[in-house]
């Protein structure tokens, strides 16, 4: 976006799995990278081009709103993140790797481990089991993204609730997903990327503390291309799979009904995919399939109703915690 007509520019930039806000300037003066420790949401320029307010964070927490003012290089938080401090939560802080598909294709991936492993002294207390100790093995989640809106390293409350609930939590970019450049979005394809999918599950699998009889899968929206393919080639993985939103079911004519995991399907009333979403819900009790939904009546695709996502996490959740091995 233009600054001060059109004597600098500010544009979004990725170098760290975070997304930061560069501001160049014609006179080089004020050149900045913001929150490079941190990441943006979004942000918009004002139309003098004097100042920029986004939605962004310094380091891995909420995002607050933020204003920049271009002429003086002044930053300053409007809004905070979060309302009020965390009261029996702690913040998990992720690590990033990178993993060598099964074709040399690195696909970037984000870690959160479970919090007792991480703050063991000040983990909350009160857990939903007692079994997940130090010395035993802990569940895992495995999130795909929709390719166009791929997930980066930043304050994500899915994850922070999973870590809290002693799980490890790992998203996967694979191939086809923005944000990595036009080479790697043109890789788009559903099988690869499953495959990459996959790699991510045997590199948990493998860890010493991940409970490999007990991972588990959660997509959303366009991610059902790539977890349709996962349901046809290796349902036997799974432990359970929650499909949020995802628009529709998988294919059934590619899919056994007595080898699929347990299923939750989050479906909202007036979402353009309700139909082919609930036939699949249809499909699937007539096959005996394990398989409950979750309908918001008046929800749509995509949704910022904090209840409606609370709602949603919180039978996610439960989901998994009740059919855990």
């Amino acid at each position: 976006q233009w600054l001060l007509g059109g004597e600098g520019y500010a544009y979004v930039i990725n170098t760290n799995d975070s997304f930061h806000l560069a501001v160049r300037l014609a006179s080089g003066e004020g050149n900045t990278n913001l929150f490079k420790d941190g990441s943006v949401e979004v942000y918009k320029a004002t139309s003098a081009g004097d100042k920029i307010y986004t939605v962004a964070s310094l380091g891995y927490e909420p995002h607050g709103i933020w204003e920049y003012t271009v002429t003086n290089q002044r930053l300053r938080k409007v809004v905070e993140g979060n309302s009020r401090p965390f009261e029996s939560s702690q913040v998990v802080q992720p690590r990033t790797i990178a993993l060598k598909s099964f074709d040399g294709v690195v696909t970037p991936c984000i870690f959160f481990s479970p919090v007792q492993r991480i703050h063991p002294a000040l983990a909350p207390q009160k857990f939903f089991w007692e079994r997940f100790r130090p010395e035993v093995k802990y569940p895992a989640v495995i999130y795909v993204p929709p390719g166009s809106s791929q997930f980066q390293r930043k304050f994500d409350r899915q994850a922070q609730i999973f870590a809290n609930l002693g799980f490890y939590y790992a998203v996967i970019n694979y191939r086809g997903c923005d944000g990595y450049g036009a080479e790697y979005k043109n890789l788009a394809n559903s099988a690869d990327a499953a495959r990459d999918v996959l790699n991510l599950y045997e590199k948990l699998a493998a860890e010493a503390e991940v409970d490999a009889k007990n991972i588990f899968l959660i997509t959303a929206s366009a991610g059902m291309a790539v977890v349709s393919e996962l349901l046809a080639m290796r349902p036997d993985l799974w432990r359970g799979v929650v499909l949020d939103k995802p628009g529709s079911g998988p294919p059934t004519s590619r899919l056994e009904p007595s080898r699929l995991p347990p299923t939750l399907m989050v479906m909202g009333g007036m979402d353009k995919g309700y139909d082919a979403m609930n036939a699949f819900v249809t499909w699937a009790k007539t096959n005996q399939v394990d398989i409950q939904s979750l309908v918001f009546t008046n929800g749509e695709h995509g949704t910022f109703n904090l209840s409606e996502r609370k709602e949603t996490l919180q039978t996610m959740a439960e989901f998994f915690i009740g059919h855990l091995k």
